[in-house]
């Protein structure tokens, strides 16, 4: 077994043991979420097929050397490598994408939702909240209240109202979009300690390990490097 094939093997290997210890496949994390699931298994199954293929493509072409002029046979052994690494950036750009689709969903899953009959009071209440704070004073007051564990006012600042309200307190552009997105990130992790909610805790349990793909993402890459290497000699 080769270098780039052991690589390929454990990338695969530890994508579906991260998938499982994550349970992204769990119904209670809802469709989007499973669907992520799907399409990540499928982007690192791509993934290791690739060196894979450039391995036995470069094998029947050695078998031939012999049969083909030194220039033509040159010729298709660049075209192989090429067309293996144009489509391992790819497939590389797909499953990057994809975690990320991932991440976004996850904080979905766990950040609380307030019911319809408590929304006007929920926004009130967040409005309360803020008091009279506006620019990076009413930035680490979003922080805080995503910190509180207050369903409500979480559920509430976690929507389009609650990046409206802090639009109104001065915040713009790229200060508003970070703070925001920075807000439900922490409200989404705070919910190990405040939610009961099965979805919501699985959610976030998912979302704190979620990184760990990046280790068979790393080795499918480095499964295709070797192989390049190996067809180069």
């Amino acid at each position: 077994m080769t270098d780039e094939f052991d690589n390929a093997e454990f990338a695969e290997n530890h994508a579906a043991s991260t998938l499982r210890e994550l349970a992204l496949s769990s119904p209670e994390l809802g469709q989007a979420v499973n669907d992520n699931a799907r399409d990540i298994r499928a982007a690192i199954a791509d993934a290791v097929a690739i060196p894979r293929k450039l391995e036995a493509d470069i094998a029947e072409l050695n078998k031939t050397r012999d049969l083909l002029p030194v220039a033509g046979a040159k010729r298709l052994r660049g075209e192989l490598i090429a067309g293996a690494v144009a489509r391992g950036k790819e497939v590389d750009r797909t499953i990057a994408t994809t975690i990320e689709a991932t991440r976004e969903n996850l904080v979905t899953g766990a950040l609380p939702r307030v019911a319809q009959d408590r929304e006007a009071l929920a926004r009130d209440e967040l409005r309360v909240a803020f008091g009279n704070s506006t620019g990076d004073a009413a930035a680490a007051t979003a922080i805080a209240l995503a910190q509180s564990g207050n369903r409500e006012i979480v559920a509430a600042l976690s929507t389009s109202f609650g990046r409206t309200l802090l639009e109104s307190r001065g915040l713009a552009g790229r200060d508003l979009a970070e703070t925001f997105a920075t807000m439900r990130k922490v409200a989404a992790h705070s919910a190990l300690e405040h939610s009961t909610d099965v979805g919501e805790v699985l959610a976030a349990k998912a979302l704190q390990k979620l990184d760990a793909l990046g280790a068979a993402r790393g080795a499918a890459g480095m499964a295709l490097h070797r192989a390049v290497e190996r067809a180069r000699r």
